[in-house]
């Protein structure tokens, strides 16, 4: 399972993000399935932040403005003793102090979970998963290297049974290189 399933080692999960609106906290990603230890990345609407949750506990961004209407970058890192968020290339939090239980078997989702729900309102795009620490020069690198290139879902009109069972995409875009006008700004 490498960096899907890292147990308690190291891991970088990365994720395009474009929310609608809701009130609802909504899933970008998760192995958690409701009473298990297991990593999660989840936006909040109503405090306009993101969090990454490290199987014992929640680490979230301050300040961050992601339910604009515009494509973001988030990047969670966790090294075995601390965990750091990234948006847009720039850090979010310093280096806080986490534990973790990554070991969870369960299935990954994208987009919301089947325990729960809290399904995306939104669009999502290139999702990774690393069993290694991206550092902060990583992070931008990352940032500039995907921002030109988009092929996008949208996972707002999925219906009710969830992403991992449908897929019908709405919207797809294409483009490429430095000219690029549909770049992710």
């Amino acid at each position: 399972y490498g960096a899907i399933n890292p147990g308690n080692g190291v891991i970088s999960i990365e994720a395009w993000v474009k929310t609608g609106s809701s009130l609802d906290n909504q899933v970008i990603l998760s192995k958690y399935s409701g009473s298990d230890s297991a990593y999660m990345m989840t936006l909040d609407p109503s405090t306009n932040t993101w969090s990454f949750y490290t199987g014992t506990q929640w680490v979230r961004s301050s300040g961050s403005v992601l339910h604009d209407g515009r494509w973001h970058h988030l990047i969670a890192t966790y090294d075995g003793s601390f965990a750091r968020l990234y948006l847009d290339g720039l850090p979010k939090t310093g280096a806080v102090s986490a534990s973790a239980d990554l070991t969870s078997t369960n299935n990954l989702q994208i987009a919301g979970t089947s325990s729960f729900g809290n399904y995306l309102n939104g669009s999502i795009d290139e999702v990774k998963i690393l069993n290694q620490v991206l550092s902060d020069s990583d992070v931008a690198q990352e940032y500039l290297k995907s921002r030109y290139f988009t092929h996008t879902v949208d996972v707002s009109t999925m219906g009710s049974s969830g992403p991992w069972t449908t897929v019908a995409p709405s919207s797809v875009s294409v483009g490429g290189g430095d000219a690029d006008t549909s770049a992710r700004d």
